[in-house]
């Protein structure tokens, strides 16, 4: 290593790595990246997404008539820019 300037993967031991491996495995078990959702779960997993859209279609009204039907400040008040605002609209059919 004497006259080396440069760190490369080769210079990190291999407990680090393994270390990283499993952490990375961990996080997609957890997070569910790249698991396939099986025949049972479906139906389950369909209900939620559609609760989930029912529900930022009802907070997005309630936005609107709070904002007085002002999308900018209807916008700036969910937190979202005025654009993925009309976006989400578009969506659920509000435009």
């Amino acid at each position: 290593m004497a006259g080396e300037t440069t760190l490369t993967a080769a210079h990190i031991p291999d407990y680090i790595i393994d270390r990283l491996k499993n952490n990375e495995a961990q996080k997609r078990q957890y997070y569910g990246v790249g698991q396939v959702i099986s025949g049972e779960e479906q139906p389950r997993y369909r209900q939620i997404l559609s609760h989930a859209q029912q529900e930022e279609k009802r907070l997005i009204e309630e936005a609107l008539v709070t904002a007085g039907g002002n999308i900018s400040r209807a916008a700036k008040n969910l937190g979202l820019t005025r654009q993925n605002l009309f976006y989400r609209m578009k969506k659920h059919g509000l435009r």
